[in-house]
């Protein structure tokens, strides 16, 4: 992987953005990558699950195989650093697992955001901090060495 916190003055800012498809566009990847730019970055966005929902509500959610969206996610990292990482969504345990392991592999100064969605198992905010999470996602506790304060 080709990933490091430097890079040249004149390049934009490359953020990792991991999360769900909000096909409203109120939320997920597609928000964060506005947010991204309007902040003169350059979002990286990697789709982690797709969801079926509208400014009334969510009806559901269907996780991207994590073999699928790390392909992605290495033809990303090959192209040029990585300054900062944005995760959302992750859809299940497995994705969970698959993002923790590619956090850890990026190099410590990078910082990473994590904003545990409600009622999803995405919840690598336990990156050392201490945190409420729902039952099912004391899994991904274990699975994150990076710490909050670092």
């Amino acid at each position: 992987m080709a990933v490091s916190a430097d890079s040249a003055a004149d390049s934009p800012r490359r953020v990792l953005v991991l999360g769900g498809v909000d096909p409203s566009g109120g939320a997920g990847i597609t928000l964060d990558a506005l947010v991204v730019a309007a902040h003169g970055a350059h979002a990286l966005p990697i789709v982690l699950a797709l969801t079926a929902q509208n400014r009334r509500g969510f009806r559901g959610c269907d996780p991207v195989a994590p073999a699928r969206w790390r392909a992605a996610l290495d033809a990303v990292l090959d192209d040029g650093p990585v300054h900062a990482v944005k995760v959302g969504l992750a859809g299940d345990a497995a994705n969970v697992r698959a993002v923790a392991a590619a956090v850890a592999a990026l190099p410590r100064d990078v910082p990473v955001v994590v904003d545990p969605v409600p009622r999803s198992i995405v919840v690598l905010a336990v990156l050392g901090a201490r945190v409420t999470v729902p039952e099912p996602a004391l899994m991904a506790k274990p699975l994150c060495r990076r710490k909050l304060s670092e």
